[in-house]
């Protein structure tokens, strides 16, 4: 019985030396490939992220824009947000929509892949008319409601007084 105890009597001590620098080989083969899967993970996920920046950033741009600012002020605030994209606005009626595009980052960058974020706002033409409306008809509103306390105030009075006069002719 020459073999290795619990591993029968076909194993020896050198046959498991000769097999222990297989497992290094394997290893060795194995270790760029599942680099290779986590960078394709860790690119995937970078995307994800960039293109909700991009997305964010575009909402950002077109509520500006429909709030009523400038272009530029809305494309600086843009480029603060996700530094040099391309920027496209579109215009229907009051809905005001905002594309930002731009390359992609991290490994992914190298394929030449570009990522794109869309965003609308609905613009209010009006908003400067509507918020004076507003602000006339919370004063109206305000005074119809000083006018109604001094109407009942005048009221309960002369009830009171109706009262006091009918007390006095009674008597």
């Amino acid at each position: 019985m020459n073999g290795i105890p619990g591993l029968g009597d076909g194993w020896s001590y050198t046959a498991l030396r000769r097999d222990r620098g297989s497992v290094t080989a394997e290893f060795a083969a194995v270790v760029p490939a599942v680099l290779l899967v986590l960078a394709f993970g860790m690119g995937a996920v970078q995307v994800v992220v960039q293109q909700a920046r991009l997305t964010d950033a575009a909402a950002d741009g077109a509520r500006s824009l429909a709030r009523g600012d400038a272009e530029g002020t809305a494309d600086g605030h843009i480029r603060y947000l996700v530094g040099s994209a391309a920027v496209s606005v579109d215009r229907r009626d009051d809905l005001v929509c905002v594309t930002v595009r731009q390359g992609a980052v991290g490994p992914i960058a190298f394929s030449g892949v570009s990522i794109s974020g869309s965003g609308c706002s609905l613009g209010d033409s009006g908003a400067g008319d509507a918020q004076g409306t507003a602000a006339e008809q919370t004063a109206a509103d305000a005074q119809g409601a000083a006018d109604a306390r001094a109407s009942a105030h005048a009221q309960s009075a002369t009830n009171a007084q109706s009262a006091a006069d009918t007390e006095g002719a009674s008597r």
